[in-house]
C-alpha cells in the first residue's frame, strides 16, 4: 500500500513568503515547505533565530492544504515548482529551491523542475540584525543602552551560598541561596530546605527586587525625589566570599559561590577566597544499652526487639553452611557427674550437629532404671542451642560452637544447662574428626 511505501518519504522546498507586519529590515523571510508523500499533507516551518526579535518557528502545521478558490480539492506532487506561488490560508508562499531527494523523485517520475532562484534583495538574516555581542571590560556599565545591556547579561546570574545566624532564643542558623541578575541589578533570597528539617515550606525569603543597604524608607517619594536621592544598594562587586552584608536588619555570611560566579569575579578583577565552611555540629555519643536476657523465647529473638523495636526481623541462618554439614552429626558418650545416689550409672548421648550448632541429649537405657521403659532411651535435652557457661555472664548470648568440641576429650567434664557429664567415649566419625 502507499501509505507503506511512502512513510517517511517528505518533499522539501526552500520558500519565502513577505510579512506586512514585521519591523523593517524583515518584511521578507525564508522558511521550509514539507510535503508528506505518505498522506498529502503540507507543514511551513520557519528556522528558530534567538534573539532576533521576531517570532520564528512553526508558521503552518502539518495539515492537508487546500487550494485557493477550489471546491475542496488539495495541493498534491504535481502543484510545487521552482518559482511556483503556493497559496495556504491566505499567506504566498515562493518556491525558490528544492533539496536533492525532491529533484531525484521528480526524476523518477518523469517530471521536470526548474532551476533554482535567488533570494530577493531585499531580504536581510535575521541573526544579521540582532546586533553583534560586545564585551565590556569596565566593571560598570553605565555607557551601556538597555538593549545592549540585555543582550550581553541577559540569563547571566551570579549564585552566592549565604547563612544566617538567629542568635534569639531557639534560633538557629539557615542556610539560603542568593541570585544576582547582572541585567537589571537585582536579587532574590531563596531558603535552602532539607528532608524532614521541621521548617515551613516557603522557599523565597526575599522576592527578586534592588538590594537595598538598610530598610526600605518609610515616606512617599515620586520618582524625581528617588532619581535626586537615591537609595543605596548593594552592587555585585561588593559580595564576596567571607563578607558579612546586612538585608532587611538580618546578617548574612557569604559562605560560597559557584563556578560561573568565580569565574566572573576572576574576570574583572575581584577574585573570591575559599568557601567558609560552617563548624560541624557537635556529635552526640550515643550508646545502645543492651538489657539482661528475661528468659521469653531465645536470645536472638530477643535482641532484635532491642535492634529493630518497631519491627523486629526474623534471624538470617548460615545457608551455606547448613548445606555443607547436612547430616553431620557428632556423638558422645557420657556420664552424669552427680552427689545424688540415684544418677551413678546413668549414660547418655551428646549429639552436636554441624549445620546449625544445635545439641541434643539422650539418655541410654539401662536396666532397672526409669530410662529403660523405653527401648530407644528417653529425651533429656531436645534439639537446641546449648549455652556456653561463660555465655551467660554476658548480656550476648555465648553458644556452644566447634571450637569448643575439640577440647572436648574422653575424661574430660563439660556442662550443659548446668549438669555436669563427664565424656568416656566417641563414636568413629567423631573421633576422625577431632
Amino acid at each position: 500500500p502507499a501509505f507503506v511505501a511512502l512513510d517517511r518519504k517528505v518533499l522539501r522546498f526552500h520558500v519565502w513568503f513577505r510579512d506586512p507586519r514585521a519591523a523593517v529590515g524583515f518584511k521578507i523571510r525564508q522558511a521550509t515547505l514539507f510535503h508528506y508523500l505518505e498522506d498529502g499533507s503540507t507543514r511551513v516551518s520557519e528556522k528558530r533565530v534567538e534573539n532576533s526579535g521576531i517570532v520564528t518557528g512553526e508558521v503552518a502545521c502539518r495539515h492537508r492544504a487546500p487550494k485557493p478558490g477550489s471546491n475542496g480539492e488539495f495541493y498534491t506532487v504535481e502543484d510545487f515548482d521552482v518559482g511556483v506561488e503556493v497559496v495556504i490560508f491566505g499567506r504566498t508562499y515562493n518556491i525558490i529551491d528544492m533539496d536533492d531527494f525532491t529533484r531525484e523523485f521528480y526524476e523518477l517520475n518523469g517530471i521536470s523542475r526548474a532551476e533554482p532562484l535567488p533570494m530577493p534583495s531585499d531580504y536581510v538574516e535575521p541573526s544579521t540584525t540582532a546586533g553583534t555581542i560586545h564585551s565590556y571590560p569596565d566593571v560598570v556599565f553605565q555607557s551601556q543602552g538597555v538593549s545592549d545591556r540585555f543582550l550581553n547579561l541577559d540569563r547571566k546570574v551570579l549564585r552566592f551560598y549565604c547563612s544566617w545566624n538567629d542568635d534569639r532564643a531557639y534560633g538557629e542558623e539557615t542556610y539560603y541561596v542568593l541570585h544576582y541578575f547582572l541585567v537589571d541589578d537585582t536579587a532574590e533570597v531563596l531558603e535552602v530546605h532539607h528532608r524532614n528539617d521541621g521548617r515551613d515550606p516557603w522557599t523565597s525569603l526575599l522576592k527578586r527586587r534592588p538590594l537595598l543597604k538598610g530598610l526600605p524608607r518609610q515616606v512617599i517619594e515620586t520618582e524625581e525625589d528617588r532619581k535626586k536621592n537615591p537609595q543605596p544598594r548593594w552592587h555585585w562587586t561588593e559580595l564576596t566570599v567571607g563578607k558579612v552584608i546586612q538585608l532587611y536588619n538580618r546578617d548574612f555570611l557569604i559562605r560560597d559561590c559557584d563556578q560561573f560566579t568565580r569565574d566572573w569575579m576572576d574576570k574583572h578583577g575581584l577574585p573570591q577566597t575559599e568557601a567558609v565552611l560552617p563548624e560541624p555540629p557537635a556529635l552526640l555519643e550515643f550508646k545502645r544499652k543492651v538489657p539482661n536476657y528475661l528468659g521469653f523465647g531465645s536470645h536472638e529473638d530477643s535482641f532484635q526487639t532491642v535492634l529493630n523495636p518497631i519491627m523486629p526481623k526474623v534471624n538470617k541462618k548460615d545457608f551455606i553452611k547448613a548445606m555443607a554439614n547436612s547430616g553431620k552429626i557428632m556423638r558422645f558418650k557420657a556420664k552424669i557427674v552427680s552427689t545424688i545416689p540415684e544418677d551413678d550409672g546413668r549414660l547418655f548421648i551428646i549429639s552436636f550437629f554441624l549445620a546449625d550448632d544445635e545439641m541434643s541429649v539422650y539418655e541410654l537405657p539401662t536396666r532397672n532404671t526409669f530410662s529403660g521403659l523405653r527401648a530407644d532411651g528417653s529425651k533429656f535435652l531436645e534439639k537446641k542451642k546449648v549455652l556456653h557457661p561463660e555465655g551467660k555472664q554476658s548480656s550476648l548470648p555465648r553458644y556452644y560452637g566447634l571450637n569448643d568440641l575439640q577440647n572436648w576429650q574422653v575424661g574430660s567434664r563439660v556442662i550443659i544447662n548446668s549438669f555436669q557429664f563427664e565424656i568416656i567415649g566417641t563414636d568413629d566419625y567423631t573421633s576422625n574428626l577431632l
